[in-house]
């Protein structure tokens, strides 16, 4: 097969980063045609081929027989074991992360967990009778559960996901190594999580990319847990976010969302979502740092040239929102309105927005 592709591949290009990259898509296309059968105890019925991990834990109880997986499944299936065996340094936390298969994890950039730390060393709940109940949601791997922990360890730490992989990678991580004043929940946003409230910060780390538009269909057809959607986010998710989290936070209580401007740099998104969050919350601050260059280049799989990343600075950004007062929100709707159908439409628009204030 190997001498197939070769073939093929010198008559493609002779720009030496064309022909890697055809190469690469040739044998992606070959190992999607090619199968392998697994035992249920994860051993590949190929020669030299390394045991899967993950098939006992997955599938041991519920198989009969061998199972056959494609041969790209099989690298994934044994890469993320590795991942899950060993366990990933991030350098802010004191112990390993050993993500289950499914769950995202990143390694860089970090820019956005510094502006994290920082943000929480200066945080106290504004009663002093409160400890500070805090709300990771979308937890995924649980990195600012175990962050948060660090550096309020009186806090008391809900992590919340939609995808029951990430439950479970969690909860294992808690088990292993021993942690208190930590607890797991599943859940999509705030629907398992009313009782639960009200918190006094909330802290969202979602996706930094909107979902294709062809996936939306798939998405909305059943398949809202599935690991595989979870690293772009979907239309609603933000218009949900901003107009159901009051309904769950103190009076005083933070938001804050971490967000990059990555999907403007790369020309997939014309506006930033965070601007929803102005229409029903207060904006106490935004805080950004530009992403390292170096952290950004030392992953590249290929010496493409990303001319989109040369357009913006790619920056990491912390959104800090809280509740408005009703009356606030009376004054941002008549703004909207003016702005919308005429300031003729109220008179005096001034006179409108300082009395909806008062």
């Amino acid at each position: 097969m190997e001498n197939m592709i070769a073939k093929r591949v010198s008559f493609v290009s002779t720009d030496e980063a064309a022909t890697l990259r055809e190469r690469r898509r040739l044998l992606r296309d070959a190992a999607r045609r090619l199968f392998v059968r697994v035992q249920r105890s994860g051993e590949l019925c190929l020669e030299g081929g390394p045991a899967l991990g993950y098939v006992p834990v997955m599938y041991g109880k519920k198989s009969t027989g061998p199972l056959v997986f494609r041969a790209n499944d099989v690298t994934a299936l044994n890469v993320a074991w590795q991942f899950f065996l060993n366990g990933l340094n991030y350098s802010f936390l004191s112990h390993k992360l050993h993500p289950f298969f499914g769950v995202y994890f990143t390694l860089s950039p970090t820019e956005h967990f510094q502006l994290l730390r920082d943000w929480l060393k200066t945080w106290k709940p504004s009663s002093p009778s409160r400890d500070g109940r805090v709300l990771d949601l979308g937890t995924g791997s649980g990195v600012i559960s175990f962050l948060v922990q660090q550096l309020c360890p009186e806090a008391e730490i809900l992590a919340s996901d939609r995808c029951p992989n990430a439950v479970f990678s969690v909860t294992a991580e808690l088990q292993r190594a021993m942690i208190p004043r930590i607890r797991v929940k599943r859940s999509d946003l705030f629907e398992e999580l009313t009782e639960e409230a009200p918190f006094d910060l909330i802290i969202f780390n979602p996706p930094w990319v909107p979902e294709p538009p062809e996936r939306s269909a798939a998405t909305t057809a059943g398949t809202e847990a599935d690991v595989v959607f979870g690293n772009d986010y979907p239309p609603e998710l933000f218009p949900r976010l901003f107009a159901e989290v009051s309904e769950v936070l103190q009076p005083d209580g933070h938001l804050l969302v971490l967000f990059s401007n990555y999907a403007q740099c790369r020309g997939l998104a014309e506006r930033s979502p965070m601007e929803d969050g102005l229409r029903t919350l207060k904006l106490n601050q935004v805080q950004r740092r530009p992403v390292e260059e170096t952290d950004r280049n030392k992953h590249r799989q290929t010496r493409r040239d990303k001319s989109w990343s040369f357009k913006e600075k790619h920056q990491v950004e912390l959104w800090d929102f809280m509740k408005k007062n009703d009356r606030a929100i009376g004054s941002a709707l008549v703004l909207e309105i003016c702005a919308k159908f005429g300031a003729d439409m109220f008179g005096d628009r001034d006179f409108w927005c300082q009395n909806a204030a008062k």
